[in-house]
């Protein structure tokens, strides 16, 4: 129902309206001389833009704890919160399959989806007429530009976290990046669907490989050689002490590592020692004083005033209805050592009223007092002589004076005149004083530490320059670290002992074999090599090697 443009070459045009769908349009074609010809096409008209479907879910990643450890989680579209642990091993597919079983089995994480065109009025693209492109970035940097997926087999599409589909530096990166795929769906019609993927990486050297490690004692012949008497050339002296030998960067790219040694190496220094020892025992010997009452005035209270305080070597304890002889005690304390032929013993302690010994007490019989009108009951403890029935006593308690009719008319309270003191001497064990020549071991010897590392490439025949007490080692290649120690000052002790006869107190050391002992172990951190400048950001593995003590002796 519309005219057409007719060109020159026998082309036509016509605007026409159509709609979603297939469209039928009927051409008449009619000559000058009447001619009719009846014809038909059809065009389709193609607006609903391609899905991105990812409902098949991504691949399980391993999301790295920040401390050299992981934990295993699926791939979501976003993953911001948390960094891939990524091994630097892994970082290329090196032949292995776009498939899901196989980036599975090889610990390559994915992310997967399909795509499909909506069928409107019957109007869909196919499938593998469907375009599928990828932009990768880094932080907003492109570092791979739009490129065009091909149709893969089984109408899944996987984007491997690899160089191969990333960019070849894509693990140039720290774990505070941000990694972001583009995808951009197009159909032939010019329909556009967009989506992108997202994901931070710690990226983690695996172990070094030190398989064939060989750990050399480099230090020993400077101290075999040098003589005791020039033991002094050996005081804090720098050396290469031990050397750890052919360890391998086994992955594909180059990493950092930084030799630590937090240990803090020993000496020991033995002497002969001549001195006169002196070894005694402090002898703790206990005194007994006592004071005696006797119930000489029934109405008063017992007492000893003053007291006639008399030394007691012994004294009589009521204990279960008998009196039991018992003596002050002496002790011996443990061996001490003196720098004196007659030391002099700590004073003597104060008299101090002595607690009763148990809390058994003799009674007394019923006195009558007054013409039996009064009676007088108490008892008592320690007293000198027990064959006495009323025997004076340094200890008199519940004293009680009492009427025909049981009523108190006198009370009193305990008394106790019995103290006690220690004296203290002291006794030579047998044999002592003497003199003697004793081997020593000096405490509070000076410790030492590692004071630096050398890193020899070996593939290379250089050795590595640090940055910042990090060392850069090229992919593949084999290295050789070296730790540094730098012994003590110590004195040396030379004074002559050969006479023993003149041994005093303070005592005469002569030199006798010293030793210095380095803890063999090294910690060395490794981290990937992102660039200089990201050290600082990068997570660290680290690898403990050497184990013992290395021991280098001199000895007269």
């Amino acid at each position: 129902g519309q005219s057409a443009v007719l060109d020159q070459n026998g082309n036509w045009t016509a605007s026409v309206d159509i709609n979603p769908g297939e469209n039928n349009l009927p051409v008449v074609v009619l000559d000058n001389a009447g001619n009719q010809t009846n014809s038909q096409t059809s065009l389709y008209l193609d607006i609903i833009p391609p899905v991105i479907d990812t409902s098949t879910g991504h691949s399980s990643a391993r999301f790295s704890d920040g401390s050299g450890g992981f934990f295993s989680a699926p791939l979501e579209n976003t993953n911001d919160t948390t960094a891939l642990y990524i091994e630097t091993s892994r970082l290329e597919l090196n032949g292995v399959p776009i498939i899901r079983q196989d980036l599975d089995n090889n610990l390559i994480p994915y992310f997967a989806f399909n795509v499909m065109d909506e069928k409107l009025s019957g109007v869909a693209t196919d499938f593998p007429d469907i375009e599928v492109r990828i932009q990768y970035e880094k932080d907003g940097e492109i570092l791979s530009p739009w490129r065009v997926l091909p149709v893969p087999v089984g109408n899944e599409y996987l984007v491997p976290l690899s160089s191969e589909t990333l960019a070849l530096d894509w693990h140039q990166a720290t774990p505070f990046e941000t990694h972001t795929i583009l995808v951009e769906v197009s159909d032939p019609a010019g329909n556009i669907t967009s989506s992108s993927f997202s994901f931070r990486s710690d990226f983690y050297v695996p172990s070094l490989n030190i398989n064939n490690l060989t750990v050399t004692d480099l230090g020993v012949n400077i101290f075999s050689t040098t003589a005791f008497d020039d033991r002094a050339t050996l005081n804090e002296m720098q050396i290469d002490s031990i050397a750890y030998e052919t360890i391998m960067n086994s992955v594909n790219n180059s990493i950092y590592i930084r030799p630590e040694d937090n240990t803090t190496h020993t000496v020991q220094q033995t002497v002969e020692e001549l001195v006169r020892e002196h070894q005694v025992r402090l002898i703790t010997s206990t005194e007994w004083q006592i004071s005696l009452m006797t119930p000489t005035r029934p109405q008063q209270c017992p007492d000893a005033d003053p007291p006639s305080w008399q030394p007691a070597l012994s004294v009589h304890n009521w204990v279960q209805g008998e009196w039991i002889e018992v003596f002050p005690q002496q002790t011996s304390g443990p061996i001490e050592f003196k720098s004196d032929d007659n030391p002099i013993p700590p004073s003597s302690t104060d008299w101090s009223d002595k607690l009763p010994i148990d809390q058994d007490f003799n009674s007394a019989p019923p006195i009558p007092v007054n013409n039996q009108t009064l009676t007088l009951n108490y008892k008592f403890d320690y007293v000198i002589d027990p064959s006495n029935l009323f025997a004076p006593a340094a200890f008199v308690s519940d004293w009680q004076l009492k009427d025909n009719n049981n009523v108190i008319i006198v009370e009193c309270p305990d008394a106790s005149f019995f103290q006690q003191r220690d004296t203290f001497s002291y006794a030579s064990e047998d044999g002592y004083p003497k003199n003697v020549i004793n081997e020593v071991t000096l405490p509070n010897t000076p410790g030492f530490s590692t004071t630096g590392f050398t890193v020899f490439d070996n593939d290379a025949n250089a050795t590595i320059q640090p940055t910042n007490g990090w060392y850069k080692i090229p992919a593949s290649h084999s290295f050789t670290i070296t730790k540094l120690v730098t012994t003590p000052q110590l004195f040396n002790h030379v004074e002559d002992i050969s006479d023993i006869t003149s041994a005093t107190y303070s005592p005469k050391l002569n030199d006798k074999s010293i030793s210095w002992s380095v803890d063999r172990g090294i910690n060395v951190s490794i981290i990937h090599d992102a660039g200089e400048s990201r050290i600082p950001d990068m997570s660290q593995a680290i690898d403990m090697m050497g184990n013992g003590i290395l021991i280098y002796q001199i000895s007269r």
